[in-house]
């Protein structure tokens, strides 16, 4: 892999000075299905929370310890929960909140986690929003999935899931089917509507 740069401002990735389209973008075209009567307040509120929690959860796995605000405390505590009974150590992690973009596959993408546990690769996505979207988290697993095993085709995925951390502290983790039919399709829509490039008389 080349270099790839994330402009957190545009939410843009780009590989060699190539831009690509990141995985939360390639599943729009599932989102606005799912989200299209939805209030834009409660979307923002709800973006806001998740981008908490997932910066609280990356340093707490990163340092052991983190300091959030009271809103998003008990997302985090459920996560503790999770990884308690679960038993995963933080040798166990082996990739926190880590970019990866693919110019063959022609997308990027930021991996949550993936654990190492049993001699298994687990690919996982922590969610906090307040009702689990399992067509949107399917796809975007199947599409993450696909940017880890082209970069490490040594390490496969042996299971994927959707941790859903909750308000009142609960989680559930949701398991994800190794199936990317849905993200492959949303890729070559993508793709389709990207516009082509200008070519120089000779080429």
């Amino acid at each position: 892999m080349g270099q790839l740069l994330f402009f957190d401002n545009s939410h843009k990735y780009q590989l060699d000075g190539v831009e690509l389209p990141s995985v939360s973008k390639v599943t729009r075209f599932i989102s606005r299905e799912v989200y299209g009567d939805v209030n834009q307040y409660v979307l923002d509120k709800a973006c806001d929370r998740g981008t908490k929690v997932h910066k609280a959860t990356e340093l707490l796995d990163k340092y052991g310890k983190v300091e959030c605000d009271e809103e998003i405390v008990p997302y985090v505590q459920a996560y503790i929960k999770w990884r308690k009974d679960k038993g995963i150590t933080a040798d166990e992690i082996t990739e926190i909140e880590s970019a990866y973009g693919d110019l063959e596959l022609g997308y990027a993408g930021t991996i949550d986690r993936v654990f190492f546990v049993n001699g298994e690769y687990w690919l996982g996505d922590i969610k906090s929003s307040s009702t689990p979207q399992k067509r949107i988290w399917d796809a975007c697993l199947n599409g993450y999935k696909l940017l880890w095993e082209n970069k490490h085709p040594d390490k496969k995925i042996t299971k994927m899931f959707d941790l859903h951390v909750k308000k009142d502290g609960t989680y559930k983790e949701i398991i994800v089917a190794d199936d990317p039919t849905t993200f492959l399709a949303c890729l070559t829509l993508e793709k389709l509507m990207q516009p082509k490039r200008k070519t120089k008389k000779g080429e």
